[in-house]
């Protein structure tokens, strides 16, 4: 059996070792899906690491639109996915 080695210890970390091997592995093989699975959640957990790194950084920084409009800050972890949800409709 083979033994693991966690490092991962900051969102840094978890970018470099898991979300851009993930990536790659997913763009290598587009076919694949477990590949893609893996990069998808990974990148949906990236959020987590994120706003554990930094939460007043984030809290300050970050803000989502909820169902009425409104521009709202990112006080919860679990609110944090819904920023990007809203860059990603605006910027499209």
């Amino acid at each position: 059996m083979a033994t693991v080695h966690a490092t991962v210890q900051s969102a840094a970390d978890f970018w470099d070792q898991i979300v851009v091997p993930d990536f790659n592995d997913s763009k290598d093989q587009p076919a694949d899906l477990r590949k893609a699975f893996h990069c998808a959640i990974s990148l949906f957990h990236m959020c987590d690491w994120i706003f554990m790194s930094d939460e007043a950084q984030v809290c300050h920084l970050f803000t989502y639109k909820d169902p009425q409009g409104t521009t709202c800050p990112v006080t919860k972890r679990r609110r944090l996915p819904k920023h990007f949800e809203t860059y990603a409709v605006s910027s499209n």
